[in-house]
Formats: structure tokens, sequence, C-alpha cells
């Protein structure tokens, strides 16, 4: 029988979930393939994602049944079907998301966008604004453009959550707040393994912030490090793929500046646009949100 995932981080999208990956997969009881983000599940299959069965079991080939299994994709919360498609196919996985105050998240997937980091291609592909990219999405979402540009839209967490909630048991769905990975990675660590029931006592390095959003210090390399054409593919020939990331990773994270600080009115306008579903999302997750409504 063909060896399928124990587990699913679900999103949300710029939340901490790469990080959440990097410390997960320390652990050597644990696996996740170096392909972060399939995409296989749900409506949501942008060009680096697979949707053929096959392709996407051979990720975990080779996986002892003793050492729990798993992936990360962000799109699988914002997804209208993946819930679903996932309590089907692995009608006893565990579920994990991280949510965060879903006014930063918008401007950090935003500032992301910018970058260009999805598409991989010269020019950063949000050229307006953060507010005419606020004004712009019903539009956008009208004429089909992809989640990366729902920033309102994915973060209104009350009906993504409860899909999980309703298709998965109570037991089966951890849900942490992005706060709880800054405060204490270890922490989170430690009850993610005991919820894999993998042993929670091994140690991990935590700390390191990964997938950081901002503006970059130097178009050039962006460019090179998003251009299908650039040096990247003589790269190829000479490092294998997990010494690419991390060279690739380690240019990244050195070539982004600090966000700039976001527009207070603008922020004010976001919190009352998010203000009910956040006062639903705490009824639904049993956790105190208010300080995501703080000035």
């Amino acid at each position: 029988m063909s060896r399928k995932p124990d587990f699913f981080i679900v999103g949300a999208a710029k939340s901490g979930t790469t990080s959440l990956y990097r410390y997960l997969i320390q652990h050597p009881a644990i696996f996740m393939p170096r392909l972060k983000e399939p995409h296989f599940f749900g409506e949501w299959h942008p060009t680096t994602g697979i949707e053929d069965l096959e392709e996407y079991l051979d990720l975990f080939a080779g996986v002892s049944e003793e050492v729990r299994a798993g992936e990360a994709t962000t799109a699988y919360l914002y997804s209208s079907r993946a819930a679903q498609e996932i309590r089907r196919f692995r009608p006893n996985a565990r579920i994990m998301m991280i949510l965060r105050n879903p006014v930063d998240r918008a401007y950090s997937n935003y500032w992301e966008q910018r970058e260009g980091k999805y598409w991989e291609q010269r020019d950063p592909v949000e050229t307006l604004s953060f507010e005419q990219a606020l004004e712009a999405e019903p539009e956008r979402i009208r004429q089909g453009w992809g989640y990366a540009f729902h920033y309102v839209a994915c973060g209104r967490y009350t009906e993504q959550v409860a899909r999980y909630m309703d298709v998965f048991t109570e037991e089966a769905v951890r849900i942490y707040l992005f706060e709880d990975l800054l405060r204490d990675a270890e922490r989170v660590c430690r009850d993610i393994f005991s919820f894999l029931e993998v042993d929670p006592g091994y140690p991990i390095r935590a700390g390191k912030a990964h997938n950081p959003s901002g503006p970059p210090r130097s178009a050039l390399i962006s460019k090179l490090l998003y251009d299908r054409l650039s040096i990247k593919e003589s790269v190829k020939k000479v490092l294998p793929i997990t010494a690419r990331k991390s060279v690739k990773e380690w240019l990244r994270a050195r070539n982004v500046r600090p966000t700039p600080k976001m527009n207070p009115e603008t922020r004010s306008m976001l919190q009352a646009v998010f203000r009910k579903d956040i006062h639903h999302l705490e009824d639904l997750i049993g956790r105190d949100l208010s300080h995501w409504l703080e000035t």
C-alpha cells in the first residue's frame, strides 16, 4: 500500500508555517517532503503544485510507519474543498493550523506579492499600493486572480476553521496563534510532538524566523533569485536541491528590508472590517483575541 501523510499543516499563509516546517523536520521521527506546499488538495493549483496522485504519494515513498509523515500547504485553510478532500483521503489525519492577526497577515502577504516570490519572474506582481490593492481585491476575486491576492478574504478565518472542525474530531485538530510561535516555539513544538505521538522531549533549534516579507534591499538580487532564466539555472547543475534551497533562503533573508509601517488609518479600517469575524473566531476556538483589535 502507498504511504500516505499522517498530518497536514493547512495554514494560514504568512503566519509562521515555514518556520514551523523547519522546526518539525528536525525531529528524527517526523518526515516532511522537501517540497513545501504541494497544493494537492483543494482548488488552488499553482504551477509549482502537484495534481497527480502517484506523484503526490511519491513525496512520502519509503517512509516507515514508525515515522510520522506530513506536509504543509497554506492554501488548504482558505480552500472551500480541501478539508473534505483530506478527510476522504486520510480519515484519521491530524490537522494543524497557525492563525495570525488578519490585519498583519494581509500586510505581510501584500509585501510578499510585491517581491514576486510565487511567480518567480523579473518584476513584482503586485504594483499597487496596499490601500489600492485592498480596494481592488473584490474585483480581482471576481476576475479569478489567485488566492495570494485575496488579502482580506484569506483573513476571514471563522468559516475556514469551521470547515475543518466540522469534518474532523476535536482531538484531531490543533490551532495555534502566530504569537504562540513567537513567544515560545519550543513549547509549541513539544505540544505538536505529543499530538503526533513522537518523543516530545526531542530538542529543536528554534528562534530563527523563516520566509520573512518586505521590500528587497537590491532589486538586482531579487531578480537573480526569482528569474527563471537567471544564474540559478547554472547553480542547479552544481548544487543539490537542499543546498540550493539553503543558499536561496540565506540570500533572500538578507535581501529583505524591514517592512514599512502600515498607515494607522488603514490599520483601523481593517480592524473594523475584521472585527465581527474575530469575535466569532474567539467563540469558535476558545481563545481571547482582543489584542488583535488593539491600536
